[in-house]
C-alpha cells in the first residue's frame, strides 16, 4: 500500500488505521489524529 509517496505494509484487522487527513465538505481540514480515541466512521461514496 502507498500513503503519500511513502511504500508501508499492509495494514492488519485491529491495527491502528493509518494518520492521513480529508477535507469536510465546508472545505475544512480533519486529521484522524485529531479523533485519536474517538468512534470515527468514514464513508466513502461517489456520484458517478
Amino acid at each position: 500500500m502507498t500513503i503519500v509517496g511513502e511504500e508501508r505494509a499492509q495494514p492488519m484487522v485491529g491495527d491502528p488505521a493509518p494518520a492521513f487527513e480529508l477535507s469536510d465538505p465546508k472545505g475544512n481540514s480533519m486529521s484522524l489524529d485529531e479523533l485519536r480515541g474517538q468512534f470515527v466512521v468514514i464513508h466513502f461514496g461517489t456520484t458517478w
